[in-house]
């Protein structure tokens, strides 16, 4: 259960506990399987309000930034690339200072009850059969290896070595 304390409040957050015989976390989420235990631990969450200049990417691996997005339908997954990509990426080279961005493995998550409450999917994209679950623990989405791999993936491979420069 959750308390509130004066700048925000503590709640129960769901954490994979390494595995005991020292083999690497591994998940399948189509085969319903893991090789991990997972623990709640008490995290006190703080209300950035009021202080949100005080969250960057360089102290926090985030940023707050007030944006009104222009595309808001989020159902086509050929407008979400068309219109949001472009408008994202010149948004995030303007907040970075970043001369390039390459957006990739886009997935849009909606919950069961989001979906029936709403009545829609994105109607085009790679993942219609059935909604993608938000996550319900605490996770990584990328590893530093796996950042580096999806690198060589989705870039030519003369350009790889420039880019891990910055």
């Amino acid at each position: 259960m959750a308390t509130r304390t004066p700048d925000g409040k503590t709640a129960p957050i769901v954490f994979a506990l390494p595995p005991p015989d020292g083999t690497r976390v591994y998940q399948d989420i189509r085969a319903n399987y893991k090789n991990f235990a997972l623990e709640v631990q008490n995290v006190e969450i703080h209300n950035l309000r009021g202080t949100e200049v005080a969250a960057t990417l360089d102290t926090t691996g985030f940023q707050l930034y007030k944006h009104a997005a222009k595309h808001t339908a989020f159902t086509s997954y050929a407008e979400i690339k068309e219109e949001y990509y472009p408008e994202s990426i010149e948004l995030l080279k303007r907040v970075t200072g970043a001369s390039r961005v390459v957006l990739f493995d886009h997935s849009q998550f909606l919950s069961s009850v989001a979906v029936l409450y709403w009545g829609s999917t994105i109607s085009d994209g790679p993942d219609t059969a059935r909604p993608a679950q938000p996550a319900t623990q605490a996770h990584l989405d990328q590893l530093n290896t796996g950042a580096l791999a999806r690198l060589r993936l989705h870039m030519r491979a003369e350009q790889v070595p420039e880019l891990l420069k910055h």
